[in-house]
């Protein structure tokens, strides 16, 4: 809501305030990953995601099995 400069109330439709359309993003954001992540999961081949010092961010279902084979890959305290 805004007040203009005769003091007339002035409503904005809820789809425009910058809160509304930052859920909206967040969202669909969110849905996006989602799908990755269903997508990348049913891959045949391993995906490990980890961050600039190693860390693993994720890892799809075929890379939790080559970990728990553990005859390759290993992870260690959240470690590569």
């Amino acid at each position: 809501m805004k007040i203009d400069a005769q003091l007339n109330v002035v409503e904005f439709p809820l789809a425009e305030t910058a809160s509304y359309r930052l859920q909206r993003e967040v969202a669909a954001l969110k849905q996006r990953n989602a799908l990755l992540e269903s997508l990348i999961d049913n891959l045949t081949l391993g995906v490990v995601l980890v961050d600039s010092e190693g860390r693993i961010e994720y890892k799809n279902r075929a890379a939790q099995e080559i970990f728990a084979r553990r005859d390759g890959l290993c992870e260690r305290d959240g470690m590569l």
